[in-house]
């Protein structure tokens, strides 16, 4: 008797089910963890000791961070995020978003520019976040020195370029480069220890929108730009 090939398909609502469960299960200890460290610091009157708490608590922080962008890939990666399109102000919603961003610029020495058309367009804010978040953090972290650029075109199609003049691309292909947790050229970046699902993120919050995204080094050959384009 012949049997039939089991569907490889996992259902939305198991796929669903199993990232709330990941979610739950890494963030039940973090935040246990955070309420006895805010304990300990309301409590202690050493300063060592309070000091020692902070310290853990921004580590913490950092964990409950990481673990809320895997969940995230994980449902992006399995369509579980659906667009949800608004009206909205595309330069004052930048502006607002990027404020800390450019702070964040600021303080590792470098020029922050940001060039919006003061234009209405319909779209997702949090699919678009998701895209220009990872791809500013991406420029921030591999740029040492210069400047990291927002340049955003709405004429026709939504296209958003983020130029920096960090270090390139790497020989690697670009679609490696996309691939979750792919760390190559980590040791140049900022941080230690980085994740590697920034630009896989980045990618499938993209193409939930119907768009692309594609990575070019500059035509000076310092640094690269990454465009993400939405059709209009």
């Amino acid at each position: 008797m012949k049997t039939q090939p089991m569907s490889q398909e996992v259902p939305a609502w198991e796929s669903e089910n199993l990232v709330s469960r990941v979610r739950h299960d890494l963030l039940q200890p973090a935040a246990a963890m955070k309420l006895l460290l805010s304990r300990l610091e309301d409590l202690s009157t050493q300063d060592d000791v309070r000091g020692l708490a902070n310290i853990l608590n921004k580590s913490v922080n950092e964990l409950d961070a990481t673990v809320q962008r895997i969940a995230d890939h994980m449902m992006l990666a399995h369509g579980l995020v659906e667009p949800d399109p608004v009206l909205f102000n595309m330069r004052a919603w930048l502006q607002e978003e990027t404020a800390p961003i450019g702070d964040q610029a600021k303080a590792a020495g470098l020029d922050f520019h940001l060039d919006v058309p003061d234009r209405m367009i319909s779209g997702d804010k949090a699919l678009l976040w998701r895209v220009v978040s990872e791809l500013i953090d991406n420029a921030i972290d591999f740029t040492q020195e210069g400047s990291v650029s927002i340049l955003v075109d709405a004429d026709s199609d939504l296209r958003i370029s983020i130029c920096d003049t960090g270090i390139g691309l790497p020989k690697s292909p670009v679609q490696t480069l996309k691939k979750p947790y792919f760390t190559e050229q980590a040791e140049k970046s900022r941080r230690q220890n980085r994740l590697g699902i920034g630009l896989a993120r980045a990618e499938l919050a993209i193409e939930r929108l119907g768009g692309t995204l594609c990575l070019q080094p500059n035509a000076s050959d310092q640094g690269t730009t990454a465009i993400a384009t939405v059709p209009g």
